[in-house]
């Protein structure tokens, strides 16, 4: 490829110095500035400008020196230099015009390179639609949107991919959010906006002669924009704020709830130590129901209201034993095994320790260890498995706990985490979902996952929370605490 454009330097060369000639066997005269022009022409097919300028120069130079030749049957002098002024100023003409030409279709050229790099890059589908409605051209991403290859796209009708288009309206109007279908049938929102190509009475808004005046130029240009993301972030964010609304309200409802109940647990106390036994199990069942609503307000004012965490430095293992020794194991067989992969450097670091709210991580490990011990049967046994893992916001603890229990369905993995979904006669179904907001608060995470040594249901069930180890929870408690 680099021999030729140096071939035909050497043939333009070869073309002035061969003109040159036959001007010196038969001098030329006014003629001479036509295979000049022709050399000139010839370069501007050259790369280089220098080059280009060079052969305009030369042929200048080659006419002017012509002059000094013997002019054909005695013209005179000043004939002669006429001519020669003529040769000159169209050859410096034709050079002047070629370059400004060559230097215009560069520029069309950028440009058309820059807008084809923009509709490749774009995000939105841009459709270019002729005056039948059909689409005539069309971008990788309208490909992408509608599932279908751009040259299948070609030639199909707008209304196949966006039915609620009317083709009667004027472009002006088609500026709305409506369906668009993709190659299967299955639909999305999507901002739609159809415009029409300038015409010859928009002359004066585009400064001279429009694109839409050329013979098949397209007749309008569809941008479609897939908004299913952006509606279902504000679908979210109106139930955030909703729920926000009814999580206030609730939390106020369990307050004052609750001080109603202390009330009634106190009468019930007294009546208990003045009636007689036979009324005091009838009491006794009273209070047990009323300790059951305690706890259903208790743990809706916990969901309902934000998580405000105290971080601090946290020993994990004191805090999962305090939450062990809390629990209710009265004449139950019972078990805790812990066991850390990659221990601390300090000699008696176990590496369970982080950045974190005590108490609420007790309240966590506690809410796991009675749901564990809920569904086992003797001998219990749970175990606690710590290690270190890199996260995406830097080094992280992997609190793993598990139990020997029968395991969940698949329906109940599917739900552990939604509010009011419990497997418990007499839970409330929101303490997971309580324990996953805490984690989250703490920049953290609560997963539950099948133990990698088992395979469906009936052979325990595996929490798995993650823990920065420093950083991250005053901020996550913070975004928490906007959020709700």
């Amino acid at each position: 490829m680099a021999a030729r454009p140096a071939l035909a330097l050497a043939g333009i060369v070869a073309l002035l110095a061969w003109i040159f000639l036959l001007d010196l066997i038969f001098p030329l005269g006014v003629a001479a500035g036509v295979p000049y022009i022709t050399a000139v022409l010839l370069a501007l097919w050259l790369e280089s400008d220098r080059v280009r300028v060079g052969v305009a120069v030369a042929a200048g130079l080659l006419t002017i020196l012509g002059f000094f030749l013997p002019e054909p049957h005695g013209v005179g002098f000043w004939i002669g230099l006429e001519n020669r002024l003529i040769a000159l100023f169209a050859i410096s003409v034709t050079a002047v015009l070629g370059q400004r030409l060559l230097i215009q279709t560069r520029e069309v050229r950028e440009r058309e390179r820059r807008l084809r790099a923009v509709l490749l890059a774009a995000p939105d589908a841009i459709l270019t639609v002729d005056a039948d409605a059909r689409i005539e051209s069309c971008n990788p991403a309208a490909g992408a949107m509608f599932g279908r290859r751009c040259e299948l796209l070609i030639g199909t009708p707008l209304s196949a991919l966006l039915p609620d288009v009317d083709a009667d309206q004027p472009p002006a109007s088609r500026l709305r959010t409506l369906d668009a279908q993709r190659s299967d049938g299955s639909r999305f929102p999507a901002e739609v906006s159809i415009s029409r190509f300038p015409r010859a009475d928009d002359e004066a808004a585009f400064g001279g002669r429009t694109a839409g005046d050329e013979p098949g130029t397209p007749e309008q240009v569809a941008v479609v924009r897939d908004v299913t993301v952006l509606r279902d972030a504000q679908q979210r964010t109106l139930r955030t704020q909703r729920l926000a609304a009814v999580g206030e309200t609730l939390a106020v409802l369990s307050h004052e709830v609750r001080n109603e109940l202390l009330a009634f647990r106190i009468g019930l106390k007294i009546l208990a130590d003045e009636l007689d036994p036979q009324a005091s199990k009838l009491i006794a069942d009273l209070q047990a129901s009323e300790l059951r609503l305690s706890r259903l307000f208790e743990d809706v004012r916990h969901h309902a209201g934000p998580i405000r965490l105290n971080p601090g430095p946290c020993r994990l293992t004191e805090v999962w034993r305090r939450a062990w020794n809390a629990c209710d194991r009265n004449g139950r067989e019972t078990e805790l095994i812990e066991c850390f992969t990659g221990a601390g450097t300090n000699p008696g670091d176990d590496g369970a320790t982080c950045v974190a709210d005590a108490f609420r991580l007790e309240q966590v490990f506690r809410n796991l260890f009675e749901n564990a011990l809920a569904a086992c049967s003797d001998p219990v046994r749970i175990e606690v498995r710590v290690s270190r893992e890199e996260g995406l916001n830097g080094e992280a603890l992997r609190i793993s706990v598990r139990d020997n229990g029968p395991g969940l369905t698949p329906e109940a993995r599917r739900k552990a985490f939604e509010p009011f979904f419990t497997t418990k006669s007499d839970g409330t179904g929101l303490g997971l979902a309580i324990c996953s907001r805490i984690l989250d608060a703490h920049g953290g995470s609560l997963t539950l996952r099948e133990p990698a040594s088992s395979k469906g249901a009936g052979r325990g069930a595996q929490f798995d929370l993650i823990l920065p180890l420093s950083g991250n929870a005053s901020t996550a408690a913070l975004r928490e605490m906007i959020e709700v």
